[in-house]
């Protein structure tokens, strides 16, 4: 039915994973040799119920795109702009045009009884060679250690024109995912 969601590949965390590849054919997480191709033109990606191994707020949720099953790491090719907006008003926008291999999802985690770490993208373009492809980010964390909650809007490009068949979620330096469920939808053309 055109318009609906139909998953495309899934992920439960049951136990400590330092990332989540979404899509990516063999390369993927969950086994079932899913890719973003050009079976649909917009994908859709959930994180829900994401708890950090530990860390507080010096932890962070990144995603790198993924170009046959590999994790994308050509520099000066990411250009990213969000606004965090925190609970205590520390809120900031960030530009970032060169020098970064990766988007940042959350900044800060949930890694107590209670704490809730959650995002969902849009992913547009990604299986086109002729053009790069496109994010668009919504996360919100609430973290009890720092009492605030916060959220991230905004999007991203990478700007290499390549056809990327995934995404790879993952934490900054020992971070690891000790529960959560990722999933990755195509919208019905």
């Amino acid at each position: 039915m055109a318009g609906a969601f139909e998953i495309v590949d899934e992920y439960n965390v049951t136990s400590a994973v330092a990332e989540v590849i979404l899509g990516a054919g063999s390369s993927g997480s969950s086994g079932l040799n899913a890719s973003i191709d050009s079976t649909y033109d917009t994908y859709f990606v959930t994180g829900s119920g994401i708890v950090h191994s530990s860390g507080g707020s010096a932890q962070y949720c990144l995603l790198r795109w993924t170009v046959g099953g590999s994790e994308d790491l050509t520099a000066n090719t990411k250009q990213w702009a969000q606004r965090s907006m925190r609970s205590d008003t520390t809120n900031e926008y960030r530009w970032y045009t060169s020098n970064y291999t990766e988007l940042t999802l959350q900044d800060g985690g949930a890694e107590a009884p209670g704490e809730n770490s959650c995002f969902y993208l849009y992913l547009n373009t990604f299986p086109e060679s002729s053009v790069g492809s496109m994010i668009t980010v919504h996360s919100v964390i609430d973290q009890f250690d720092g009492v605030k909650a916060h959220s991230r809007l905004g999007g991203a490009g990478d700007m290499t024109k390549q056809a990327c068949d995934g995404i790879k979620i993952f934490g900054n330096s020992s971070t690891t995912f000790v529960s959560g469920t990722f999933r990755l939808f195509g919208l019905a053309k």
